[in-house]
Parts: structure tokens; sequence; C-alpha cells
């Protein structure tokens, strides 16, 4: 979709300003943390569903290839897992798509807290897709209309280290084509298109942000998300979000040293702008990915944020009233 920006705004200005700046802090600054050793320092609470398989419990369908990844040696497999509340579906279910972070250089779809975020999503009658990308070190060749962007961000920060650079780019191109795969195979893994979730932790969050709202500046086609959940994450341009763009919630610690707390401030004085619906969530003293915020056990008000994440996303893609608000809570 596109829309007319109700503000006036130098987009090639802003390219060779806020995108070399986001590269500068979420990149050379080793953005994202480490999201394939982080979460295990998180012990999510138990859960009462017993097994994962069969008709009686969700279901995980793991290393589903939804593409190739071009790289320098040769293709390599694009893997997700499908996480089903069942089997079977009467209709479509509403849908979230996670990315995971880790600088763009680690990380993995897998891990004992991402299947716990999937069991609790489940919960609520959504399914949650969890996918991998090409990572630095597969060294991913682009496709052209994803070269362009790189390309941009290189001419824009050249002391940027351009693997990690290729990377991030590489991760919005492969997240792209998962999405038109799970188009494509909806009625297969009864996925509802057209409700749909993004989720992104860090350099993931990074990655689903843009997708979401950088995009369409380059004419890329993808299916676009009800909401979007931002963790620790920074949009490259914030004039790219407009008017009518899916509502978001941010969570952020204030001590964040990898992606700086600015990045959510700015992203939110752009939603009040254009007049974009949000919630934010400030963790006091907190610093960066799941080591420093456990969202199974901080609450807000007493509810814990994992379930302030799934309330968002249930109101915007199951049904309710969305709640939006702007909280800062002791770390």
């Amino acid at each position: 979709m596109f829309y007319d920006k109700p503000w006036s705004v130098n987009v090639n200005q802003v390219i060779k300003s806020n995108m070399a700046l986001c590269f500068l802090a979420f990149m050379v600054a080793a953005c994202g943390g480490n999201s394939s050793s982080t979460p295990s320092v998180i012990s999510p609470p138990p859960t009462d569903d017993g097994g994962s398989s069969g008709n009686s419990g969700p279901v995980r369908l793991a290393d589903i290839e939804f593409g190739k990844g071009a790289t320098a040696s040769g293709q390599i497999n694009l893997l997700l897992d499908i996480y089903q509340p069942s089997e079977s579906c009467a209709t479509n279910r509403p849908t979230v798509l996670f990315v995971h972070g880790g600088s763009f250089k680690t990380g993995d779809k897998y891990t004992t807290l991402f299947e716990s975020m999937a069991e609790a999503t489940n919960k609520k009658d959504i399914n949650f897709v969890s996918i991998n990308y090409r990572l630095a070190g597969d060294d991913a060749v682009l496709k052209p209309e994803f070269q362009v962007i790189a390309d941009e961000t290189v001419a824009a920060f050249p002391d940027a280290d351009p693997v990690i650079i290729n990377a991030a780019v590489a991760a919005i191109e492969d997240t792209v084509s998962a999405l038109n795969w799970m188009q494509t195979n909806a009625q297969q893994y009864c996925l509802d298109m057209n409700r749909l979730a993004y989720w992104g932790s860090s350099a993931g969050s990074y990655t689903v942000l843009n997708v979401a709202y950088t995009l369409d500046q380059y004419n890329i086609d993808r299916p676009s998300p009800d909401v979007v959940i931002n963790y620790w994450g920074d949009l490259v341009r914030e004039a790219d979000l407009e008017f009518m763009d899916a509502p978001f919630l941010t969570l952020h610690g204030d001590a964040d040293s990898v992606v700086a707390y600015q990045a959510a401030l700015d992203l939110a004085a752009q939603a009040d702008i254009v007049s974009v619906p949000y919630s934010f969530y400030t963790v006091q003293g907190a610093g960066h990915a799941w080591s420093s915020i456990n969202i199974f056990t901080l609450q807000i008000n007493g509810v814990s944020i994992l379930d302030k994440t799934l309330n968002f996303i249930e109101a915007h893609i199951v049904g309710g009233t969305p709640v939006y608000e702007t909280v800062s809570v002791p770390g």
C-alpha cells in the first residue's frame, strides 16, 4: 500500500543520514546482542499443556523449506518452523511471523524460549511461524531490488562493515520470501494472511520494522501486517512510518548500550506525528535483549510483558479493543 506523506520530507536526504546512523549504532556496535545464546538465561514458567504433538495440543512443524538463499558459494535452504494450536483447522488462523536476533551474525529460529513464546501464542488460537535467514557468514548474494538498499547504505556510511550491512539486507529479503511463501501455502498450513502480526527481537526487530514500514519506498510487495511487535529494535528511517501504517508495540530498556533507547523514543515521536497508534513499554535500568528483560516475569499492573504483547496482538488480529499506553517500569 502507498500513501502520500502528510509532511514534507526529502527521502534521499533521510536515506543518507538516518540509515547511516542506524547502521552505525545497530551494526558497528554489534546490534542485536546475541540471540543465539542469551535466550537461554531466561527460564520460562512451565506450561500445563502436556506434549506438543498430536491433536490434543500445539504442534511444531519443523524445518520447512520456504526458499533458497543465494550466497557466494551457492544456494542454501531457508527454513522455518510453524507452531499450530492443533493439527487441523476449520478455518485459517491468525498468524504471527517471528524473526530472531543475533547481530545478523548468529541466532536460530528455534530456542526453548521461542518455543515457550510460541506455545503461549497458540493458546490464543494463533499460529506462530519462526524463520531462519542468511547470516553474515553466509556471504549472501542479494536480489537486485534489495541490492539497491544495501548500496545506498554503504554509500551513506562507508565506514560501516559492508558484510553486516549485506547480512542485514539479506535478512529483510529472506523475511519477504518467507511471507510470500506463507501467502502461497496459507491453505495447507491454516495461515490467515489477512490477520497477520510481525514480531521481532533486536536484529529481528530491525528486520520486521523495516519490512513493515520501509519497503513500500522500494516498491517491494509482501503481505502487510496488521500489527508489529518491536523488542529493542530500530526503524532505519522513522519517516517511513506513515499515516495508516500498522500499529506497533515497543519494548526497550532505557540503559540499552547496543540499540540506543533514543531509537524507541524517535519511533514513538514519529508515530505521534502521523497518528499511528502504539504501546510503548520502557524498562528502567535495563540493557539489551533477553538477558536484561524477562518477558515472562516482568509485570505491568500485574500482567506479564509476554501477556501484554499477546493481548496486543490478539486485539488486532483476532478481535477486541486494543490498549494503547506508554508505561515505564522498574527493571
